[in-house]
C-alpha cells in the first residue's frame, strides 16, 4: 500500500483523501492518505480535517515536514496557488514524487520555477488536470491526426470558478493538439470575484505556431457559466479534414484517472506528462488573464523573461 501525505486538507487535497480513504478506489489502486496538514489559519479547513481524520483513517500533523516520514508521495492540495512553489519545494530537492495542483503557481514564474526544481532534483512531478488523462481525451491525442490539417477547434468547461476549471480545459486543448500556441486574445472576461469567479463566462481566442503539431491552428476557449440549469459539461469539436463530433470529453471515473497517473509517478519515480506540455498550461492561462486585464494580443514568448528572472531569484533563495 503506498502511503500519501496530502499538504492542504481543502480542494483537491481533500477530495483526493475521501477518494482514496472513503471509497473502495484506495483499496483498487493500493494507496492511502495515511497524513495530513493543514494551515491552522485556515480554519474552516482545519475544523474539517479534524472532523474527518478518525472516519477517514489518517494522522494529522504539526509541521509539513513531518509528511516526509514514510510517505511515498505528496499532494499538494491546497485550494488556492499562491504558494504551491513554497509548499512543493522541500519534497522536490528530497526527490519525493509530488503533485501540484493547476494552475501549478500563482503566475508563470512560479509555476516554471516548481518544473525548474523536479528537473534540477530528478523530483518526479505531475500537475494539472484530471482531464488530460480521461479516456475520450487520450483517444483525441492519438486520433487527431484524422483530421489534419486543423484548421479550427473549439473547447468549453461550465462554471464560474476560474482557478479551478479554466486549466482544465486548456489542459485537454494541449493534450490534443499539443503545447505550441503562439498568442492569446481573451475576447470576454468580467470578473465577480477577481482571480476566483468570473460573472459571465470566458471566451478566448488562439492560434498555434507553425512548428507545432496543428501548424497554424486556430481555437475558441470558452468557459459557460449557466445559473439557470447549471450545465455541467466539457465539449470538444475539431474542423479540418472533415467535421469531428463534439465530443464529451469528461468521461472519468472520478478521481481514478488522475491518481491512476500519481501511482505510476511514483512506482516508475519518473514524470510522465512532458514539461513542455504541462507548463503550456500556466502560460495560457495566465495569458488569457493578462490579455483581459490589458485587453491586447499576448504574445506565449512574453513569459521568457519572466520565467528567467524567477529561476535565478529561486538559485539565490
Amino acid at each position: 500500500m503506498l502511503k500519501i501525505g496530502v499538504i492542504g486538507y481543502e480542494g483537491h487535497g481533500q477530495a483526493f483523501t475521501e477518494a482514496l480513504n472513503g471509497t473502495d478506489l484506495g483499496e483498487k489502486l493500493g494507496m492511502k492518505v495515511t497524513r495530513v496538514w493543514q494551515d491552522p489559519l485556515v480554519k474552516q479547513s482545519y475544523q474539517n480535517m479534524l472532523a474527518a481524520r478518525e472516519k477517514l483513517g489518517f494522522q494529522v500533523v504539526k509541521e509539513r515536514s513531518d509528511l516526509e516520514k514514510e510517505s511515498d508521495g505528496i499532494i499538494v492540495g491546497e485550494e488556492r496557488p499562491a504558494r504551491y512553489l513554497e509548499l512543493a519545494r522541500p519534497f522536490l530537492e528530497k526527490k519525493i514524487p509530488t503533485f501540484v495542483n493547476r494552475p501549478v503557481g500563482p503566475n508563470v514564474g512560479d509555476a516554471a520555477a516548481v518544473f525548474y526544481l523536479a528537473r534540477k532534483y530528478q523530483a518526479p512531478l505531475l500537475t494539472g488536470s484530471s482531464l488530460v488523462f480521461d479516456p475520450v481525451v487520450r483517444m483525441l491525442r492519438n486520433e487527431i491526426e484524422n483530421y489534419q490539417p486543423v484548421q479550427l477547434f473549439y473547447a468549453t468547461c461550465p462554471t464560474p470558478y476560474v482557478n479551478f476549471y479554466l486549466p482544465h480545459i486548456i489542459s485537454v486543448v494541449v493534450t490534443v493538439f499539443g503545447p505550441g500556441i503562439a498568442h492569446v486574445k481573451c475576447l470576454a472576461l468580467e470578473w465577480d470575484e477577481p482571480g476566483w469567479t468570473c460573472k459571465n463566462g470566458i471566451i478566448a481566442y488562439l492560434e498555434y505556431n507553425e512548428k507545432s503539431k496543428c501548424p497554424s491552428a486556430h481555437g475558441i476557449i470558452a468557459q459557460v457559466v449557466d445559473r439557470v440549469k447549471q450545465w455541467y459539461g466539457f465539449r470538444l469539436k475539431v474542423f479540418g479534414a472533415g467535421e469531428s463530433p463534439e465530443y464529451n470529453t469528461y468521461q472519468s471515473h472520478g478521481w481514478q484517472e488522475i491518481l491512476e497517473a500519481f501511482k505510476e509517478v511514483i512506482m516508475t519515480k519518473s514524470s510522465i506528462v512532458p514539461e513542455d506540455e504541462a507548463l503550456e498550461v500556466p502560460k495560457v492561462y495566465y495569458a488569457i488573464l493578462r490579455s483581459a486585464e490589458q485587453n491586447r494580443t499576448v504574445e506565449l514568448k512574453e513569459f521568457d523573461a519572466e520565467i528567467k528572472e524567477r529561476i535565478e531569484k529561486l538559485e539565490l533563495e
